[in-house]
């Protein structure tokens, strides 16, 4: 046999399985330089070598004949044990998803887990984009198309169903059969169930194809936001007394709408609405039972509007709670009332929230001059603007415990002085968050607790300066200030116990930090980030 036939190996099998086996004892030679000279060249070769290699050419068709047999025989093999492969990977994946937990987890569960998969009222009733509840690719639908378990516990889960948000200007004119029956299947789904309702459209919806279908359920509309064209609510107007059920209504775009509407009676006869939030071009012409409402928001209002509407909430037989105003574009009138008039009485007011652009300065302090809250409790500023800022004048003999405020203390120097001069009236004050940009010395000074002065703030307790930044202040500064509220000046005095920051301080006096680790361990909580 010749040296390439010597390489040449037969087809060995198992005895025992008939498998083949497929591994050389040797391995064939690689080409001889004798060869590689004479492939470079047009010499041709010796006799002997002509001899060897005709046969080397018998030997190799045969050994590429056999190879490519053993090569299909390999390739059959490989194709058997990845069919085999594939077939024990599938039982693997059927054994555990039959042996997944949840296919034992009882329907109340699952009802709670799906629960917390769709959107609810809290998730879209501020949302943008807007959501869509008739969008078949997102849940509660595509939980009711997973099993006939999971479609049996999702259609019979009211809550899952109660909340819809209608976004009309997605929906396409050759769709509205579509719609309706979509919505008709949530509204069949929730039966005798209480609807959180959000309804967008730039367009009138009187003649829509689903508007029939809302007023059927007008009756079970409990939260509403409706941001239609003023068209579509005179419309509703004749089924006023359907809104029994309305407890909270939200009135944000109003496509069209001008300070020259005609009067809006929709809600007139809405018994149960306590919580009102409405575009102000709108609110000013609602007819309502404004003495039963608990809160009142209008954000974006104009200062002159917003007292015309609080005259309507005024007196002792009032139940308004909470306040939140947006003042923008105009100003308060320095004497919006007549001379003899007394200030707007809140008597049940306790939250105050009032926030004012660049347009609208001062327009915070000119609410607080003209409203009397003799039960006030918290109070949350927003001065979006970097101008002057004039807090409101505040009675001492206040109640107020709790103060939010969002400033720019960097922009006007005199700034920080009033807002010392704000929060001494706090006598009371026993949580100060502030959110204010350029702190200064100035401010940490007055807050700290000296014993030869009149303290400010005695009642502190819970300081947050989160969102803060400082100017030319060093940290050890603020140490000290802590410091001396750990410590009572007078008796009647509280300590402060917790302290919200951004990041840790940063100190590099290593009297300061021990002292500071001396704060921390001695009960001051100090917590970080937002």
């Amino acid at each position: 046999m010749t040296a390439a036939a010597e390489h040449l190996l037969p087809t060995f099998e198992c005895a025992t399985c008939d498998h083949i086996f497929l591994r050389p004892e040797t391995a064939q030679k690689p080409v001889s330089a004798r060869v590689k000279e004479l492939l470079k060249s047009n010499v041709p070769p010796l006799h002997e070598e002509r001899l060897e290699l005709a046969g080397i050419a018998a030997q190799s068709s045969r050994a590429v004949a056999d190879l490519e047999q053993r090569i299909v025989q390999a390739q059959q093999m490989l194709d058997a044990l990845v069919r085999e492969r594939d077939i024990a990977a599938e039982h693997l994946k059927n054994a555990k998803t039959l042996l997944h937990p949840i296919r034992t987890l009882s329907d109340d569960i699952l009802r709670e887990i799906f629960v917390h998969c769709g959107k609810e009222w809290d998730d879209f009733y501020l949302a943008h984009p807007l959501h869509d509840s008739i969008k078949t690719t997102l849940p509660p639908w595509t939980i009711s198309q997973v099993s006939r378990q999971w479609r049996c516990v999702a259609i019979s889960t009211s809550r899952l169903w109660s909340s819809i948000s209608l976004d009309f200007p997605s929906y396409t004119a050759n769709h509205a059969v579509s719609l309706s029956f979509k919505l008709g299947l949530c509204l069949q789904r929730a039966p005798k169930c209480d609807l959180a309702l959000r309804i967008h459209s730039t367009t009138d919806l009187s003649g829509h194809p689903i508007f029939p279908m809302l007023l059927m359920s007008m009756s079970r509309w409990k939260r509403l936001r409706i941001d239609v064209p003023c068209e579509t609510l005179h419309s509703l107007s004749a089924y006023a007394g359907f809104l029994v059920s309305l407890t909270t209504l939200i009135i944000k775009d109003t496509p069209g709408a001008t300070e020259h509407l005609s009067p809006i009676s929709t809600f007139h006869l809405a018994s149960s609405l306590k919580t009102l939030d409405v575009d102000p071009r709108v609110l000013v012409h609602l007819h309502l039972t404004w003495k039963q409402l608990t809160h009142l928001s209008s954000w974006g209002a104009h200062s002159r509007r917003s007292l015309e509407i609080l005259k309507k909430v005024q007196g002792v037989d009032a139940s308004i709670k909470h306040l939140s105003f947006k003042f923008s574009n105009s100003k308060i009138p320095p004497f919006p009332l007549n001379e003899s008039d007394p200030p707007v009485l809140l008597p049940n007011v306790v939250y105050i929230a009032a926030g004012e652009t660049a347009s609208a300065s001062t327009s915070i302090a000119r609410l607080f001059m003209n409203i009397n809250t003799p039960n006030l409790d918290q109070i949350f500023l927003d001065y979006d603007h970097s101008g002057p800022v004039e807090f409101p004048a505040i009675p001492l003999d206040n109640r107020i415990t709790y103060l939010t405020l969002y400033c720019n203390l960097a922009a006007q120097t005199r700034t920080t002085k009033r807002l010392i001069d704000f929060i001494s009236a706090g006598q009371s004050l026993d949580t100060l968050v502030l959110h204010a940009r350029g702190i200064g010395k100035a401010l940490i000074s007055k807050l700290a607790r000296e014993s030869n002065r009149k303290n400010i703030l005695p009642c502190l307790t819970i300081l947050d300066l989160r969102q803060s930044t400082y100017d030319g202040v060093a940290h050890s500064l603020i140490v000290n200030m802590i410091a001396s509220r750990r410590k009572r000046q007078k008796e009647d005095e509280s300590l402060l116990w917790q302290l919200h920051l951004d990041s840790p301080l940063v100190l590099d006096d290593p009297q300061v930090a021990a002292q500071w680790k001396n704060l921390c361990e001695e009960g001051l909580d100090v917590e970080y980030g937002s």
